[in-house]
């Protein structure tokens, strides 16, 4: 819920207490969060783990190690994907159980019970009961999917001409795959994100984030960091829900910050300078992102600054 001591007549002032950093000098990959803890891949000194740390704040654990190329949590569990098993782990402790098998698998996305995951031969699903499913067989880009409402998004390359990619959902119960929109954009996508009305997207050339309707129609550019193009831009990251989108948008040298779209409002940039903004999660109080960090901050000052796990209220 929105603060509403960080209510103005015009104007959304998210935080209020400022940016927390709950961890520093990671190596992260993508973050998640559950009832009590947030989550990240970490890549430190080429060992692959899973770590956390308190919603709250305090001493980051590590709660597994082993080959994983992405995370997702709800409440209760947390998920990952390595890159032949789709694994589950009960936020409470426990083993770590399979779910599923994978080819290699790249993206996981979480809707009830069921578990979804981008592979290189599709889409795919397990339910509560362990029944594997694939909801789409081709190519997609492994890098983009989300769940919601009953049904998954993802995307993948358009027929030529108009060429780009289509924004594609297919019902959690299987059926034929529904194309919500094509996107001709010059660019490449960086991000999908899916609240219960609209789809979202990232492009990298102009920096873009668009949305259409989870019912498909028209689309619409909610936010653009360059309006001609030329500069590779990266929108790292997406989540939605009733208080806004909110994505991490970086450009030359990773440079960024966190922003928050409130239509009619627009963008509002809640954290700035941030380095190599990339994963983007919520829960019913707070925003959680990363930071990549850099290896070259300036010119003059050459070093290198690990990544971050940050909070901040909504």
């Amino acid at each position: 819920m929105r603060n509403p001591l960080c209510i103005s007549a015009l104007l959304l002032v998210a935080g209020c207490g400022g940016v927390v950093t709950l961890a520093s000098d990671q190596t992260v990959g993508n973050v998640a969060v559950d009832a009590s803890s947030v989550y990240w891949t970490d890549y430190t000194d080429g060992a692959t783990t899973i770590r956390r740390v308190p919603i709250a704040g305090g001493t980051p654990t590590t709660v597994y190690s082993g080959p994983v190329t992405y995370i997702a949590a709800d409440r209760a569990n947390l998920y990952w994907i390595a890159p032949d098993a789709v694994m589950k782990l009960p936020s409470g402790g426990g083993a770590p159980v399979q779910l599923a098998t994978a080819r290699y698998g790249i993206r996981l996305a979480l809707d009830g019970s069921d578990v979804f995951w981008s592979d290189v031969d599709g889409v795919h699903k397990v339910d509560a009961n362990g029944a594997s499913t694939t909801l789409f067989a081709g190519t997609v880009y492994l890098t983009a999917l989300s769940a919601s409402g009953g049904s998954v998004f993802f995307l993948k390359q358009a027929a030529c001409p108009p060429c780009g990619f289509d924004i594609v959902k297919v019902s959690a119960q299987g059926g034929a795959p529904v194309t919500l929109f094509t996107e001709t954009q010059a660019g490449f996508p960086d991000a999908l994100g899916v609240d219960a009305s609209s789809v979202y997207w990232g492009n990298e050339n102009r920096g873009t984030l668009s949305k259409v309707s989870v019912a498909g129609g028209p689309a619409a550019t909610l936010f653009a960091s360059d309006s001609k193009g030329g500069v590779q831009y990266t929108i790292g990251g997406i989540a939605a829900d009733a208080t806004g989108v909110y994505s991490g948008v970086s450009g030359f040298r990773g440079r960024g910050r966190l922003i928050r779209i409130t239509p009619p409002f627009g963008a509002a940039t809640l954290a700035d300078d941030q380095l190599g903004p990339g994963s983007v999660v919520l829960d019913d109080e707070n925003v959680y992102w990363s930071t990549a960090g850099s290896q070259n901050v300036d010119d003059e000052h050459p070093r290198i600054v690990r990544g971050t796990i940050c909070k901040l209220h909504k």
